[in-house]
Protein backbone atom coordinates (compact mmCIF):
# COMPACT_ATOMS: atom_id res chain seq x y z
CA UNK A 1 0.00 0.00 0.00
CA UNK A 2 1.43 3.38 -1.04
CA UNK A 3 1.78 5.83 1.88
CA UNK A 4 -0.36 8.94 1.58
CA UNK A 5 1.30 12.27 1.02
CA UNK A 6 1.79 14.47 4.06
CA UNK A 7 -0.08 17.74 4.28
CA UNK A 8 3.09 19.75 4.99
CA UNK A 9 4.64 21.54 2.02
CA UNK A 10 8.29 22.56 1.71
CA UNK A 11 10.10 24.92 -0.66
CA UNK A 12 13.83 24.40 -1.41
CA UNK A 13 15.63 27.51 -2.71
CA UNK A 14 19.23 27.12 -3.91
CA UNK A 15 21.14 28.05 -7.03
CA UNK A 16 22.99 24.71 -6.88
CA UNK A 17 20.97 22.07 -8.73
CA UNK A 18 22.67 19.26 -6.82
CA UNK A 19 21.51 20.68 -3.48
CA UNK A 20 17.96 21.15 -4.73
CA UNK A 21 17.86 17.59 -6.07
CA UNK A 22 19.25 15.94 -2.93
CA UNK A 23 16.97 17.89 -0.58
CA UNK A 24 13.83 17.38 -2.66
CA UNK A 25 14.53 13.68 -3.22
CA UNK A 26 15.18 13.07 0.48
CA UNK A 27 12.03 14.87 1.61
CA UNK A 28 9.81 13.38 -1.07
CA UNK A 29 10.98 9.95 0.05
CA UNK A 30 9.46 10.87 3.43
CA UNK A 31 6.20 11.77 1.62
CA UNK A 32 6.50 15.53 2.02
CA UNK A 33 5.23 17.75 -0.76
CA UNK A 34 8.23 19.64 -2.15
CA UNK A 35 8.82 22.39 -4.69
CA UNK A 36 12.14 23.94 -5.70
CA UNK A 37 13.39 27.31 -6.92
CA UNK A 38 16.81 28.17 -8.30
CA UNK A 39 16.83 31.74 -7.00
CA UNK A 40 15.09 34.18 -4.70
CA UNK A 41 13.09 35.83 -7.47
CA UNK A 42 11.41 32.56 -8.46
CA UNK A 43 10.80 31.72 -4.79
CA UNK A 44 8.93 35.00 -4.31
CA UNK A 45 6.74 34.13 -7.30
CA UNK A 46 5.92 30.70 -5.85
CA UNK A 47 5.14 31.87 -2.32
CA UNK A 48 1.74 33.62 -2.79
CA UNK A 49 -0.08 30.52 -4.03
CA UNK A 50 2.28 27.86 -2.73
CA UNK A 51 0.77 27.38 0.73
CA UNK A 52 4.20 26.44 2.09
CA UNK A 53 4.88 25.53 5.71
CA UNK A 54 8.68 25.53 5.56
CA UNK A 55 11.32 27.11 3.31
CA UNK A 56 14.97 26.09 3.05
CA UNK A 57 17.00 28.86 1.45
CA UNK A 58 20.65 29.27 0.57
CA UNK A 59 22.19 32.56 1.64
CA UNK A 60 24.60 33.29 -1.23
CA UNK A 61 22.49 33.26 -4.39
CA UNK A 62 22.99 35.42 -7.50
CA UNK A 63 20.39 37.97 -8.52
CA UNK A 64 18.54 40.79 -6.84
CA UNK A 65 17.04 38.55 -4.14
CA UNK A 66 19.67 36.68 -2.15
CA UNK A 67 18.88 34.35 0.73
CA UNK A 68 18.94 37.05 3.38
CA UNK A 69 16.51 39.26 1.48
CA UNK A 70 14.27 36.27 0.75
CA UNK A 71 14.26 35.43 4.46
CA UNK A 72 13.30 39.00 5.34
CA UNK A 73 10.49 39.05 2.75
CA UNK A 74 9.09 35.75 4.00
CA UNK A 75 9.06 36.96 7.59
CA UNK A 76 7.43 40.22 6.53
CA UNK A 77 4.79 38.81 4.18
CA UNK A 78 4.31 35.23 5.42
CA UNK A 79 5.16 35.15 9.14
CA UNK A 80 3.58 31.72 9.58
CA UNK A 81 6.16 30.09 7.29
CA UNK A 82 9.24 28.70 9.03
CA UNK A 83 12.61 29.34 7.36
CA UNK A 84 15.83 27.34 7.56
CA UNK A 85 19.00 29.03 6.34
CA UNK A 86 21.56 26.97 4.38
CA UNK A 87 25.09 28.17 3.65
CA UNK A 88 28.51 26.87 2.70
CA UNK A 89 30.07 29.99 4.23
CA UNK A 90 28.95 30.15 7.86
CA UNK A 91 29.60 33.36 9.76
CA UNK A 92 28.37 34.90 12.99
CA UNK A 93 27.44 38.01 10.99
CA UNK A 94 24.71 36.02 9.22
CA UNK A 95 23.90 33.33 11.78
CA UNK A 96 23.09 35.57 14.74
CA UNK A 97 20.81 38.08 12.96
CA UNK A 98 18.82 35.44 11.07
CA UNK A 99 18.29 33.23 14.12
CA UNK A 100 17.47 36.28 16.24
CA UNK A 101 14.91 37.43 13.66
CA UNK A 102 13.07 34.13 13.51
CA UNK A 103 14.94 31.62 11.35
CA UNK A 104 14.17 28.13 12.62
CA UNK A 105 17.69 26.79 12.01
CA UNK A 106 21.01 27.51 10.31
CA UNK A 107 22.55 24.60 8.39
CA UNK A 108 26.11 24.43 7.12
CA UNK A 109 26.50 22.80 3.70
CA UNK A 110 27.18 20.07 2.95
CA UNK A 111 24.97 18.31 5.49
CA UNK A 112 23.80 14.73 5.88
CA UNK A 113 20.36 13.66 4.71
CA UNK A 114 19.57 12.46 8.23
CA UNK A 115 20.23 15.94 9.57
CA UNK A 116 17.87 17.38 6.96
CA UNK A 117 15.12 14.97 7.96
CA UNK A 118 15.76 15.65 11.64
CA UNK A 119 15.45 19.42 11.20
CA UNK A 120 12.21 19.02 9.25
CA UNK A 121 10.79 16.62 11.84
CA UNK A 122 11.60 18.94 14.73
CA UNK A 123 10.21 21.95 12.90
CA UNK A 124 6.87 20.33 12.15
CA UNK A 125 6.58 18.94 15.68
CA UNK A 126 7.14 22.46 16.98
CA UNK A 127 4.48 23.77 14.60
CA UNK A 128 2.05 21.04 15.67
CA UNK A 129 2.50 21.86 19.37
CA UNK A 130 2.21 25.59 18.69
CA UNK A 131 -1.01 25.09 16.73
CA UNK A 132 -2.37 22.88 19.50
CA UNK A 133 -1.63 25.50 22.16
CA UNK A 134 -3.19 28.21 20.01
CA UNK A 135 -6.26 26.08 19.42
CA UNK A 136 -6.65 25.45 23.15
CA UNK A 137 -6.27 29.17 23.85
CA UNK A 138 -9.01 29.99 21.34
CA UNK A 139 -11.28 27.31 22.79
CA UNK A 140 -10.81 28.73 26.28
CA UNK A 141 -11.83 32.14 24.95
CA UNK A 142 -14.87 30.62 23.27
CA UNK A 143 -15.85 28.92 26.52
CA UNK A 144 -15.54 32.23 28.36
CA UNK A 145 -17.97 33.72 25.87
CA UNK A 146 -20.32 30.78 26.35
CA UNK A 147 -20.20 31.21 30.13
CA UNK A 148 -20.76 34.95 29.81
CA UNK A 149 -23.68 34.46 27.42
CA UNK A 150 -25.29 31.91 29.69
CA UNK A 151 -24.82 34.11 32.76
CA UNK A 152 -26.51 37.02 31.05
CA UNK A 153 -29.25 34.69 29.85
CA UNK A 154 -29.82 33.56 33.43
CA UNK A 155 -30.52 37.17 34.38
CA UNK A 156 -32.89 37.43 31.43
CA UNK A 157 -34.76 34.19 32.04
CA UNK A 158 -35.91 32.93 35.49
CA UNK A 159 -36.51 29.52 33.90
CA UNK A 160 -32.82 29.15 33.17
CA UNK A 161 -31.92 30.31 36.67
CA UNK A 162 -33.69 27.22 37.99
CA UNK A 163 -32.28 24.93 35.32
CA UNK A 164 -29.30 22.57 35.28
CA UNK A 165 -27.16 24.87 33.13
CA UNK A 166 -26.92 22.33 30.33
CA UNK A 167 -24.79 23.20 27.32
CA UNK A 168 -25.28 21.25 24.11
CA UNK A 169 -21.97 20.90 22.21
CA UNK A 170 -22.36 20.07 18.54
CA UNK A 171 -18.99 19.98 16.80
CA UNK A 172 -17.51 17.63 14.23
CA UNK A 173 -13.85 17.85 15.32
CA UNK A 174 -13.16 15.12 17.95
CA UNK A 175 -10.28 17.11 19.43
CA UNK A 176 -12.42 20.23 19.83
CA UNK A 177 -15.17 18.14 21.37
CA UNK A 178 -12.75 16.57 23.85
CA UNK A 179 -11.30 19.93 24.92
CA UNK A 180 -14.73 21.48 25.33
CA UNK A 181 -15.93 18.53 27.36
CA UNK A 182 -12.90 18.68 29.67
CA UNK A 183 -13.36 22.42 30.22
CA UNK A 184 -17.08 22.15 30.91
CA UNK A 185 -16.54 19.36 33.42
CA UNK A 186 -14.46 21.77 35.51
CA UNK A 187 -17.16 24.44 35.45
CA UNK A 188 -20.65 24.86 36.87
CA UNK A 189 -22.12 23.83 33.53
CA UNK A 190 -22.83 20.37 32.20
CA UNK A 191 -22.34 19.12 28.67
CA UNK A 192 -25.63 17.70 27.54
CA UNK A 193 -25.60 14.22 26.10
CA UNK A 194 -26.49 13.97 22.43
CA UNK A 195 -29.37 11.62 23.31
CA UNK A 196 -30.82 14.08 25.84
CA UNK A 197 -34.10 15.39 24.43
CA UNK A 198 -34.38 18.28 26.86
CA UNK A 199 -33.93 21.82 25.59
CA UNK A 200 -30.36 22.99 26.39
CA UNK A 201 -29.66 26.30 28.10
CA UNK A 202 -27.01 27.23 25.52
CA UNK A 203 -25.35 25.72 22.47
CA UNK A 204 -21.77 25.62 21.20
CA UNK A 205 -21.64 24.40 17.62
CA UNK A 206 -19.89 24.37 14.26
CA UNK A 207 -21.17 27.10 12.00
CA UNK A 208 -22.19 24.55 9.35
CA UNK A 209 -24.54 22.88 11.85
CA UNK A 210 -26.79 25.93 12.24
CA UNK A 211 -29.59 24.44 10.07
CA UNK A 212 -29.78 21.37 12.31
CA UNK A 213 -29.89 23.60 15.38
CA UNK A 214 -32.75 25.66 13.99
CA UNK A 215 -34.65 22.51 13.12
CA UNK A 216 -34.19 20.91 16.53
CA UNK A 217 -34.88 23.82 18.90
CA UNK A 218 -38.38 25.15 19.35
CA UNK A 219 -37.43 28.33 21.20
CA UNK A 220 -34.44 30.70 20.99
CA UNK A 221 -31.35 30.00 23.07
CA UNK A 222 -27.86 31.54 23.24
CA UNK A 223 -25.51 30.12 20.62
CA UNK A 224 -21.71 30.28 20.43
CA UNK A 225 -20.30 29.52 16.98
CA UNK A 226 -16.99 27.78 16.25
CA UNK A 227 -15.80 28.89 12.84
CA UNK A 228 -12.61 29.05 10.77
CA UNK A 229 -12.45 32.77 11.64
CA UNK A 230 -12.09 32.24 15.37
CA UNK A 231 -9.43 34.94 15.64
CA UNK A 232 -12.09 37.61 15.21
CA UNK A 233 -13.41 39.24 18.41
CA UNK A 234 -15.21 36.56 20.36
CA UNK A 235 -18.40 38.65 20.49
CA UNK A 236 -18.88 37.88 16.79
CA UNK A 237 -19.68 34.29 17.65
CA UNK A 238 -22.50 34.84 20.14
CA UNK A 239 -26.02 34.68 18.80
CA UNK A 240 -28.62 35.64 21.37
CA UNK A 241 -32.44 35.41 21.25
CA UNK A 242 -34.35 38.36 19.85
CA UNK A 243 -34.97 41.00 22.53
CA UNK A 244 -32.10 39.68 24.62
CA UNK A 245 -29.98 42.57 25.92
Amino acid sequence: MTPSKREEKILIVDDEEAIRNVCSRTLRASEFRVETAENGEKALLLLPAGNFDLVFTDLAMPGAVNGLRLFEEIKRQYPCIDVVIMTAYPALETAIPTLKNGAYDYLIKPFEQELLKSVVGRCFEKRRLSQQLNKEKILREILQVAYSALKRFEEFSPEVQAGNKNISVRVSDPQVLSLLKASLEKSQYRMQNGQDARRPDAVILDENLIPSLEASTASPIPVVLITEKMRLPMENFVRLPEGYE
